[in-house]
């Protein structure tokens, strides 16, 4: 809060972007379910290969291309991690994720689901698909989260994106 000569208070906000467009991700695309291990702070990411965002296959704007499976037999899943430090995150009021993605996609941090974007209510499994094509290819789909999950020092944030069909022509992921 900061008061003006006149005794007016103002409160400032202060954007800090936590992961930047263009960021390098750690991605599985296997064609295998990784269960849900793989969503936590904890997990061993090692053998993933990683590249920088945007992530995908077939549309020409990659700029990682990830494996989705042979044509007319896409993977349902791809799954992608990132690591981030916050010193302190006590000083966040909220989050904001933008989330690039075709088709469907949920975002978990530290573990916690926290945003869901073109996909059904309930369980979600490898063999999962959206709940249809997305609307957009380039579009950046946002959602306001608490920061309750966030944690002092390493945090990361893990995004499985789902396809809409086995046939589907394409995918994309960036956040």
């Amino acid at each position: 809060e900061i008061t003006g000569r006149s005794g007016v208070s103002y409160i400032r906000t202060i954007r800090v972007t936590l992961i930047a467009t263009g960021s390098v991700w750690k991605y599985h695309d296997g064609g295998t379910s990784q269960g849900t291990a793989w969503r936590e702070l904890g997990f061993n990411d090692d053998a993933w290969k990683s590249g920088p965002a945007e992530l995908g296959f077939d549309e020409g704007d990659e700029a990682t291309l990830v494996n989705g499976g042979p044509a007319g037999a896409r993977f349902p899943t791809i799954y992608f991690r990132h690591k981030f430090r916050v010193p302190d995150p006590s000083i966040f009021d909220s989050l904001l994720i933008r989330l690039r993605r075709d088709d469907g996609a949920v975002v978990y941090l530290n573990g916690v689901e926290v945003f869901r974007s073109n996909m059904l209510d309930g369980t979600i499994s490898y063999t999962t698909l959206s709940d249809g094509t997305t609307d957009s290819e380039t579009a950046f789909y946002p959602k306001e989260i608490a920061p309750e999950e966030l944690l002092a020092g390493d945090n990361v944030v893990a995004v499985e994106v789902h396809q809409a069909a086995v046939d589907s022509s394409d995918l994309s992921f960036e956040l």
